[in-house]
This record gives structure tokens, C-alpha cells and sequence, in this order.
């Protein structure tokens, strides 16, 4: 890896990539990120030394590999900034839930790989299914090889399709594995250990049971059987997820998750879904379907002029408040249009009956 490779984003996931690339090797001085919220981009700069850039810009032409480390809804945008720097370069992208047809339309490449990555991948112990298209050769899966490594292990996928079900498997799998810690852990309280005394115990449970069985040649159900003993704790434990319907209900709800991946490519890619149940036509969310009230419209609509005249504000803002670790509030975000508007952006429309 000699070439500049560059990040657009400078986000958890890039950051995991940068430092893991710095780590086997990569120089800082061939990093370069698009970052715009000022604090990350010195954040990047005092942890890793990369090239921080606030925009898009001529020096993305360097790039022999290109990172879309971003939001999807912000994708298209960022795209349209960057497209005319770094069409003969690679991309590859992190992006959940935007095709690589319409990747490939707004890049104007069709050297592109997409990446469906999990949150263990911050810290070196995460799995990403890898899909690329025609275009992309031999050498070019082996750069993302070499990147995608820098985070756990990676599975090359023949059809785009199947970055659905990565999704809904791997992709949310650790917030499955959550759900479950959390449910041993208020067991454990219920039945007399200390929250901290369940949870450790419990994520102890999950670890060596995956060691063990990422360690061995047999099926799961092998494994689970040597550990069941008819009539013993284990089978009375079972045979109650059993009766409460839990296998089954795993299922559907990785089978729902797929088919919201599947959703949200299809709005990315059409602007609506492409499967509607009973042949019901598409239409908008209105506000009613939401449960929104007038005053809940009118704010929307402050915060949406707000971000007209001063493209990027609400997500700076956003972005201000989590890196120095406060919540951002709907009283928040209401102040900062407020102090927006006082700043000469602008004017907010008074809300009526007819148009609240």
C-alpha cells in the first residue's frame, strides 16, 4: 500500500480503519480525511497525524482507494462534492442500505465495493460481508482486503442481494447479542446476584461458548446437546424458551430486519419501496401517521429553513454535542436555530391555522 488513501467521513468506523491501517504500517502522512465538524477533524489530527480536510478537493485526486464512511442520507451530497476528484479511483463503501448501482451512478465508477461491517469491528473483532461489482479486479479486492482486515475477518459475497441477510445477521447480530445480555443480567438480579455480578457472568457466557464453538468441528446442535441433560437445569431452561416460541421468533425477527435492509435500497435506489403488501400504493408519512402535533410540524419546519440558509448546521451542532458527550435534545437543536436565526439567517415563518 503505497497510495493516498482517503476517507470521506471521519466518523467511529474510519477512525477503527485509520487506526488499524496506521498500526500495520500505513504512513499517516498517505491518510487523508473529509471531516467537517472541526473537533473530529483535530481529533483525527492529535490521535493519528492524518491529512484533515473540512471539504472535498483537489487532493482527493491522489487517492488510489476512496472510503465512504458516512451517513446514507448524507451520502448523495458528499458524493456530488467529491465525484469529479475520485472517479479513477476505488471506492469502497460502509454506507448501509444504498446499492451499488446507484453507487455507481453518483460516483461514476464502476470500481466499487460495498462493505456491510459490525460495531466489533472498533475494536479489531468484527465480521464484514463484501460484495464488488464487474469492475472491480483481483488487485483492487485485494487493497479492500487489506483495509477491511485492519477489523476482524471479511467474507467476499457473490450477489449484492446477500449484503441483505449479512445485515440482518452480523450487521444488527451484536445488538441481538446485547438484547440477550441484558436479559441475563436482570435474571441474575431478579434471582439475588448484583447487576454487575449477572452481566459479568453472563458476558463471560457468550464469549468462551463462541470460542468454543468457533474452536470445534461440530454443529451447534451437537454442542448445545452435550450440554443438555434430559431432565437437568439446562433442558428445564430450553424446553421454557421452547414453549415461549424463542427460536421461531429469533428467526422472524432477523427475517424482518433483511427485509427492512431491503426497504431502505429500494428507497435509496427508487425513492419508494418496491414491494408493497395487498398492492396498496406508496404515499408519503404524513404528520397524523407520526402522531405529530402543530408545534411539532412548526419546529421541523424552523429546523429545515435553519439548515437552507446554512447548509450542515443542524448536523454540526449534533456532531458538537456528542463529541463533548451531552445529549442532543430536541431543546437543544430548538436553541441553536433560535441563536441561528439571531445571527442573521434566515427569517422563521409564523406558524397559522392553515400552514402551522
Amino acid at each position: 500500500m503505497t497510495h493516498l488513501i482517503a476517507f470521506i467521513g471521519g466518523g467511529q468506523m474510519a477512525s477503527a480503519l485509520i487506526g488499524g491501517l496506521i498500526q500495520r504500517g500505513r504512513a499517516a502522512s498517505q491518510i487523508a480525511v473529509v471531516e467537517p465538524f472541526e473537533g473530529a477533524r483535530a481529533d483525527l489530527l492529535k490521535r493519528y497525524g492524518v491529512q484533515a480536510h473540512s471539504a472535498a478537493g483537489a487532493f482527493l485526486q491522489e487517492a488510489a482507494l476512496v472510503v465512504w464512511a458516512i451517513k446514507p442520507q448524507t451520502f448523495a451530497q458528499a458524493a456530488q462534492a467529491a465525484q469529479a476528484h475520485t472517479r479513477a479511483a476505488l471506492h469502497l463503501s460502509v454506507a448501509a442500505g444504498i446499492r451499488s448501482d446507484t453507487l455507481a451512478q453518483w460516483l461514476h465508477s464502476e470500481r466499487i465495493v460495498r462493505a456491510m461491517p459490525n460495531t466489533p469491528a472498533l475494536i479489531g473483532q468484527g465480521i464484514s460481508g463484501l460484495f464488488a461489482r464487474a469492475g472491480v479486479n483481483d488487485a483492487d479486492k485485494a487493497q479492500i482486503e487489506q483495509v477491511m482486515g485492519c477489523t476482524g475477518s471479511f467474507m467476499w459475497l457473490q450477489a449484492e442481494a446477500q449484503i441483505d441477510v449479512v445485515t440482518a445477521l452480523s450487521g444488527s447480530g451484536p445488538a441481538y447479542v446485547f438484547y440477550f445480555l441484558e436479559a441475563m443480567r436482570e435474571a441474575g438480579s431478579a434471582m439475588g446476584l448484583t447487576p454487575a455480578q449477572s452481566y459479568q457472568l453472563a458476558i463471560a457466557t457468550f464469549s468462551g461458548a463462541s470460542a468454543l464453538a468457533a474452536a470445534s468441528s461440530d454443529a451447534p446442535e451437537v454442542l448445545r446437546e452435550r450440554v443438555t441433560s434430559k431432565g437437568g437445569t439446562t433442558f428445564a431452561a430450553l424446553s421454557a424458551m421452547e414453549q415461549a416460541g424463542i427460536k421461531p421468533a429469533f428467526i422472524a425477527a432477523m427475517q424482518a430486519a433483511r427485509q427492512r435492509a431491503q426497504e431502505l435500497g429500494d428507497v435509496q435506489a427508487h425513492g419508494r419501496p418496491k414491494n408493497l403488501p395487498d398492492g396498496k400504493d406508496f404515499h408519503p408519512v404524513t404528520a397524523a401517521d407520526l402522531g405529530l402535533s402543530h408545534k411539532d410540524i412548526h419546529e421541523a419546519r424552523v429546523l429545515r429553513d435553519a439548515e437552507n440558509a446554512d447548509p450542515g448546521i443542524v448536523r454540526r451542532t449534533l456532531d458538537e454535542k456528542l463529541f463533548r458527550g451531552e445529549e442532543p435534545t430536541r431543546t437543544a437543536l430548538r436553541k441553536m436555530v433560535v441563536d441561528a436565526a439571531m445571527r442573521g439567517l434566515r427569517p422563521q415563518r409564523k406558524p397559522s391555522r392553515r400552514n402551522p
